[in-house]
């Protein structure tokens, strides 16, 4: 029996499209807890995002990675908690304010914050986000900096140019560019993999113990780091040729679906029927085959109506 499950949010357990968690996903978050298994997110959404992602619901965050294992909540505390460099931060900031449709964004557990761009730039950005209203702020604000993205405009070849440019200014932070318009920032050596570590050494269980799913660049350490991985059907190559098990796309609420079927596998003592050869085999060829679930297609589709 898996006694973690970890779970990615945006495109895994929340459908595209979706704001916060379905009914079937926050009941199957429940039925899990019921059974006696410590779930929760691991997410590059800072805490205020995942509270709202889970409708105010905070028993979903008992064991939760936050912002790629910048934070670490173990039976409803936190456990760790690394502040982003600020000097490192000021210093990307000088070259940043001066690229166009560049900016930071800066998240606590109550606001927004938009640095380096304007609030109608971070609305229409992230016009998909619950509670998407953005402060703009001139400097970056004086607590510590737990939740910082560096957001573009434009391609992912901008993203990774940018990014090439910091990188000597910062030598303690790393950055995962995601789909070509957000660099997630942590501290170097975190990542979500880590910060699953962390929950594992305190609950005293091990890497088999642990299930973990996902479908994006920031999903990868956590792949490599932990053998029973799940991949949507929506998951980027990388995620999907690591996975052990595959299941259906983001958009069916694939990945309530398998938690509701893991819940009664294990009440019942056998596998989810997900994990069979067969099933595996039949996600994994319309992972394959199917356009319309794949992570580029979705993208196209935010793509049009951003524009």
């Amino acid at each position: 029996m898996f006694r973690l499950v970890l779970l990615d949010m945006d495109m895994t357990l929340i459908p595209f499209q979706h704001l916060t968690v379905t009914p079937q996903g926050m009941r199957a978050v429940h039925e899990l807890i019921d059974a006696g298994i410590h779930v929760g997110p691991a997410s590059g959404r800072g805490l205020g995002d995942l509270k709202a992602q889970f409708c105010g619901d905070e028993s979903c965050l008992e064991s939760a990675v936050v912002s790629n294992g910048c934070q670490i909540i173990a039976c409803g505390r936190t456990i760790s908690r690394s502040p982003l460099d600020r000097g490192e931060l000021e210093a990307a900031l000088a070259v940043v304010k001066d690229i166009p449709d560049v900016f930071f964004t800066i998240n606590d557990e109550e606001h927004h914050y938009i640095l380096g761009g304007t609030e109608q730039e971070a609305r229409v950005r992230f016009d998909r986000w619950v509670g998407a209203e953005f402060r703009e702020l001139k400097h970056f604000p004086e607590q510590d900096l737990i939740k910082v993205n560096l957001t573009f405009c434009g391609d992912y070849s901008q993203a990774k140019q940018v990014v090439a440019r910091l990188e000597p200014l910062t030598p303690s932070l790393d950055f995962c560019v995601l789909n070509g318009h957000v660099a997630d920032i942590m501290p170097k050596g975190l990542d979500k993999a880590a910060g699953a570590r962390m929950l594992v050494e305190h609950y005293g269980i091990t890497a088999d113990d642990v299930l973990v799913f996902g479908d994006s660049d920031n999903d990868l350490p956590l792949f490599r780091s932990f053998p029973n991985a799940v991949a949507m059907a929506n998951a980027i190559p990388a995620v999907r040729d690591l996975a052990r098990w595959h299941i259906g796309p983001c958009t069916e609420d694939a990945c309530a679906e398998a938690l509701l079927e893991l819940a009664a596998a294990t009440r019942a003592g056998r596998e989810p029927a997900w994990m069979s050869p067969e099933a595996d085999a039949a996600a994994l060829d319309r992972a394959l085959h199917d356009e319309h679930v794949s992570a580029a297609y979705l993208q196209s589709l935010w793509s049009k109506k951003e524009a």
